[in-house]
């Protein structure tokens, strides 16, 4: 973001403020602590905050109508997630089996099947066509993260939700020990500071 002729990284922090950090593996604990609070707000102020809102606009309506918006968030989330994880500047080259994968590392409700599913008919549907594809639905329903039903392919979107907060908060908890997880997060910021 551009904002008074400065760039930020996120709403809070400007690059420099990551860059003047000259993070490495071995950095100290509260160099990390920065850098993790960084990226939290980058998280939250690109992706959770604009979920959470369309979310209460959904309860205060009893309409789910920004469910769609919302999962158009939270497909670039995971593509996001795993950039981080990985350690990857970008998920171009990234195949189908790369991300369902990490589906599969989020939550036992993704088997090779339904990782599948999500990927072709939610992920690159609504990243590619502006549409979930195939027999695929959206839904509020709290009994399952996705389930699927008579051919139906059902993906709750409050479930989804609480399933990627959760491995966001795990993810950030998870960096300040495991220095695999260290050096890809340095990997990936410091492309997008640098690009």
């Amino acid at each position: 973001m551009l904002i008074d002729n400065s760039k930020y990284i996120s709403p809070k922090f400007k690059i420099e403020d990551y860059l003047n950090l000259n993070l490495d593996i071995h950095s100290s604990q509260d160099k990390w602590k920065k850098a993790i609070e960084i990226f939290e707000d980058r998280i939250r102020g690109r992706f959770f905050n604009a979920i959470y809102d369309l979310q209460d606009i959904n309860t205060k309506s009893k309409i789910p109508k920004y469910d769609f918006a919302i999962m158009a968030l939270e497909a670039l989330l995971v593509e996001t997630m795993l950039q981080f994880k990985h350690g990857l500047e970008n998920t171009n080259n990234v195949s189908r089996q790369e991300y369902t994968e990490y589906l599969k590392t989020l939550s036992n409700s993704f088997t090779d099947d339904s990782a599948l599913a999500f990927y072709i008919n939610v992920r690159c549907g609504i990243l590619h066509s502006g549409q979930t594809y195939g027999n695929t639905v959206l839904t509020q329903d709290n009994s399952y993260i996705i389930t699927m039903e008579n051919y139906l392919f059902k993906v709750s979107v409050p479930e989804f939700t609480v399933l990627l907060y959760k491995t966001y908060k795990t993810y950030c908890k998870s960096l300040m020990t495991d220095t695999v997880l260290k050096g890809n997060f340095i990997t990936k910021m410091n492309y997008i500071c640098n690009r």
